[in-house]
């Protein structure tokens, strides 16, 4: 994939153009949300990292830039977050009440697919139904992000696991990892559905 990142042709190394994720990740780098690792002159090396977990940070970042929130300064009260890039969209998180956002949260760490989900639909002012059922056999009612998870359900921002013909598992998997590709999609389909 080559895109244009701040007037700079930038080629995209893990991004096929024919990868299921590729119209997910261009639309993010178009619009500016999320345009990929840099390096410390901040210039992009073209690796949008399609195959790495998303961290908390990350997937705040993106969403608060999906709705147009971007911040270049602010103190966050979380420890791992203070004094790094990150630092100015957790304090925003924070003074949204974003749940995920606990003080002692390690920002950097790999979030959990139903913490994606939790952050994404709060970030983005996604009003989170009471439901907590769902269709998914691994998402039980009483899971800290089941009514996020079952919000995202119904809206279609999220559809769970198929098998390779596309057939639906009826899982979730909550408690794992999620990569940048699956969250860019995500990401784009919410950005859609706000609009």
């Amino acid at each position: 994939l080559a895109a244009l990142v701040d007037d700079v042709e930038v080629l995209y190394r893990d991004v096929p153009v024919d990868a299921w994720f590729a119209p997910y990740v261009s639309s993010l780098i178009e619009e500016e949300i999320a345009t990929g690792y840099e390096n410390e002159q901040g210039e992009p090396i073209g690796e949008f990292g399609v195959s790495n977990p998303v961290t908390y940070a990350e997937v705040l970042k993106m969403s608060l830039e999906a709705v147009g929130v971007s911040l270049q300064s602010g103190t966050s009260r979380n420890i791992s977050a203070q004094g790094t890039w990150a630092d100015a969209y957790v304090a925003y998180g924070e003074s949204e009440g974003i749940s995920v956002l606990t003080p002692s949260l390690n920002v950097h760490e790999s979030s959990t697919r139903g913490a994606v989900i939790q952050i994404m639909l709060e970030a983005m002012g996604i009003l989170i139904g009471p439901k907590s059922e769902t269709s998914y056999t691994d998402v039980s009612p009483n899971h800290p992000y089941a009514r996020a998870i079952a919000t995202a359900t119904f809206i279609e921002l999220i559809e769970g696991d198929s098998d390779t013909s596309g057939n639906k598992l009826n899982t979730f998997r909550p408690d794992e990892p999620i990569n940048r590709a699956e969250v860019a999609k995500i990401v784009a389909i919410a950005k859609e559905l706000l609009h």
